[in-house]
């Protein structure tokens, strides 16, 4: 056997090459575009359901022309006017309110007319003193005077107060009241003001004392049945 063996030479292989290239997607052709099939209903939302209404509320009105606010009457133009309203409280006015009212100012007007002229030391009206009284009078300590002016224009403001019937009125007239009383405990109590008024300036303080008394007592009981707010 020979050594000189020589391989059968191979077929020629083909050169590798590159793979084709793939096209970019702006070089495909354009697709149509996905369509729905001829006679095929275009879909729609589903309609929309009607609210239900609220229930109204149980108090709500429901006659034609009643207002709608909450505890408005239900019957058409039943609200009572501000006016309305007040001649109704003046109607529910006792009589008897007016004539204490009145007579209970013309009082205190008096009360604060003489503590003016005292005061101011008016010549034509203090002349029907003696000399003895009006040394009296001019004689007060200034907070007897403090006390007199809080008992003469209290009750004059406590009169006010009941014609406007206002509650106020029964604490004011209480404390006229009690500003009188203590007035009343200097000059006849510590003081000559028995001597220097006689009988009758002393039955004049006891008739000033009951009626400061009754007008507060009265005040109280209009409060207490409520014709005074």
């Amino acid at each position: 056997m020979s050594d000189d063996f020589t391989p059968p030479p191979r077929p020629d292989t083909p050169p590798s090459s590159d793979p084709p290239e793939t096209p970019a997607p702006s070089d495909l052709p354009d697709t149509p575009a996905m369509s729905d099939p001829p006679g095929t209903p275009a879909m729609s939302e589903p309609p929309e359901t009607p609210e239900t209404p609220a229930p109204s509320a149980p108090h709500a009105s429901t006659s034609p022309g009643a207002s709608t606010s909450a505890g408005a009457s239900t019957d058409p133009g039943a609200a009572p006017t501000e006016h309305a309203a007040e001649a109704a409280s003046a109607s529910d006015t006792p009589t008897h309110l007016w004539v204490v009212g009145i007579l209970g100012l013309l009082w205190n007007a008096m009360g604060a007319f003489d503590y003016l002229m005292t005061q101011t030391q008016n010549e034509s009206y203090m002349s029907r003193f003696t000399p003895e009284q009006l040394e009296f009078f001019y004689g007060f300590p200034t907070w007897l005077v403090a006390f007199w002016a809080l008992a003469v224009w209290g009750g004059l403001a406590g009169v006010v107060l009941l014609l406007l019937r206002k509650r106020q009125a029964a604490p004011v007239l209480l404390v006229s009241f009690a500003c009188m009383v203590v007035t009343a405990i200097h000059n006849f109590g510590f003081a000559n003001g028995l001597e220097v008024m006689g009988a009758a300036g002393a039955g004049f303080s006891v008739a000033i004392f009951f009626i400061a008394l009754g007008l507060w007592y009265y005040a109280r009981t209009m409060v207490q049945r409520g014709v005074l707010r």
